[in-house]
């Protein structure tokens, strides 16, 4: 499956930005604060993969999310440069979806990464087309919708039957020799 990081530290931000990424079928998880994404970045390895996607904020504490310092607004930069210094989230899509990506130090530092598409918070459809562009909708593959939980109980349940009745064929080859 999936996964989009969405870094926002308002809660009423993540909740909208995940309603508009619901039908991506994505993975999601919402990271807070700055420490919590150096946690999250620093774990990818086998057990946790890269993002597909990163939704940054770039305004935002370091550690409590009700306490902004006054250079909290550098916080999404940061983060920003530390993804692009991994080997693994070098080349992840970035949306910036803040509502200050029209402060001129801020788009000159976003300028240094070319690859950053910004999307101001006040065009939520044009973040919509954006995660579109970046990630279409996936058709499932039969393996994805055969490896879904529901298909895994109905498989369970047609092995069992394919057991039993394997188990009396036998039974009956015995009673009749």
């Amino acid at each position: 499956m999936r996964i989009a990081w969405i870094v926002e530290d308002n809660a009423k931000s993540l909740s909208e930005v995940k309603g508009i990424i619901r039908k991506r079928r994505l993975q999601i998880l919402g990271i807070p604060t700055q420490r919590q994404f150096v946690e999250v970045l620093s774990a990818i390895g086998p057990a946790r993969h890269a993002p597909d996607i990163v939704i940054l904020d770039l305004r935002l504490p370091w550690d409590d999310p009700s306490v902004l310092a006054k250079n909290a607004i550098a916080g999404g930069l940061k983060c920003l440069g530390l993804l692009r210094q991994e080997q693994l989230t070098r080349n992840v899509p970035v949306v910036v979806y803040s509502a200050f990506v029209h402060n001129d130090l801020i788009t000159s530092q976003l300028a240094l990464y070319r690859d950053v598409t910004i999307v101001d918070k006040t065009e939520p459809e044009r973040l919509r087309s954006v995660v579109e562009n970046i990630l279409p909708t996936a058709t499932l593959s039969i393996l994805d919708k055969l490896s879904s939980p529901g298909w895994k109980r109905a498989w369970t349940f047609v092995l069992g039957l394919a057991a039993l009745a394997g188990a009396v064929a036998a039974v009956l080859a015995l009673v009749v020799h």
